[in-house]
């Protein structure tokens, strides 16, 4: 039987980060790590067992080539990736240290992916983007992008739901690429027959008033709410809610932990975990991601089903591994 195939559409970037504890302005080096949440999806995905194929626009330079190597070298299909004349979309992120917060700051205007639009997402449909897809993943960050990168979005959706394939959103809201009315006004077709909406329970209180209100808006969903401290919630279409405590994590790595979380639901998901079941992988994968730095979340089954299993029993325990 084959692996169920997962293919994932958004922006790839490269995170540039200075050492921890100094600020950015005053950084005389900096760290370099592929990321971007769809991307990050696809690598877990992946490092998980299923297949993963990305898709998006990069630049045809050496920049691009160090995205697609690192994805490349974590099992994701990029052979659908358009390549172009455009720069490669960046973002600087300055770790938190006690009292000052950790700040990010987006360059990716103008980028390659800014550039993709609903012709380059039928091209690749032509060739065979969708054929044998299990489920289709995007995000409101790829929704905010620009007009192109949405109606790029709006086709593949499209496509994957003739296809049969579970359509996955993962609402992901950042203010600052959007306002909260634009994300909501560009969600709202997608949510309308989305399968699986996944969303943090701040962005569903911050565009929709609550997660009532979003599941309005998303009547034929499984939605999944991400609490921080408080675990993960799924609400079922009929009205049924299932529980997940949450486990421990880390500050090494809090950048990709959500991207974590739902590499691991989905892989339970549609390897007929259940619901509580792939809640537990989900929550599992993130806490695993949240110790280590880098963006993308190289899981190990074995290590996500061990520590969703020890928590289980009442929690995961420190002890070496011999």
């Amino acid at each position: 039987m084959s692996k169920p195939l997962v293919v994932t559409f958004g922006e790839a970037l490269l995170r540039l980060s200075p050492p921890v504890a100094e600020p950015l302005r005053g950084a005389t080096a900096l760290s370099l790590h592929v990321g971007g949440a769809e991307a990050n999806v696809a690598v877990g995905l992946a490092s998980l067992g299923l297949a993963a194929r990305y898709f998006g626009r990069l630049p045809a330079n050496d920049l691009g080539e160090r995205v697609l190597g690192e994805l490349r070298r974590h099992g994701v299909d990029v052979s659908y990736v358009e390549r172009g004349p455009e720069r490669m979309g960046l973002y600087f992120l300055e770790e938190g240290v006690g009292p000052r917060p950790a700040r990010v700051t987006y360059d990716r205007a103008g980028s390659a992916f800014a550039h993709v639009g609903e012709q380059g997402a039928a091209v690749a449909l032509d060739a065979g983007l969708m054929g044998g897809a299990s489920a289709f993943v995007t995000s409101g960050i790829t929704m905010a992008l620009g007009a192109g990168p949405r109606a790029a979005a709006a086709r593949l959706w499209r496509a994957a739901g003739t296809a049969g394939a579970t359509r996955v959103y993962d609402v992901n809201f950042r203010s600052r690429l959007c306002t909260a009315a634009e994300a909501v006004a560009h969600a709202a077709p997608l949510l309308a027959d989305a399968e699986v909406v996944v969303v943090a329970e701040r962005d569903a209180l911050a565009l929709h008033g609550g997660v009532p209100q979003l599941r309005a808006a998303a009547p034929r969903a499984l939605v999944v709410v991400t609490r921080g401290a408080d675990g993960a919630t799924a609400h079922l279409p009929a009205g049924d809610v299932v529980e997940q405590p949450a486990l421990g994590v880390a500050e090494a790595g809090r950048i990709g932990r959500g991207d974590a979380f739902l590499a691991g639901f989905l892989f339970g998901h549609l390897g007929g975990r259940g619901v509580a079941g792939s809640l537990a992988l989900g929550v599992a994968s993130a806490s695993l991601k949240s110790t280590w730095a880098g963006d993308l979340p190289d899981l190990r089954l074995a290590d996500v089903e061990a520590l969703a299993d020890a928590a289980a029993r009442g929690g995961p325990g420190t002890a070496v591994q011999r």
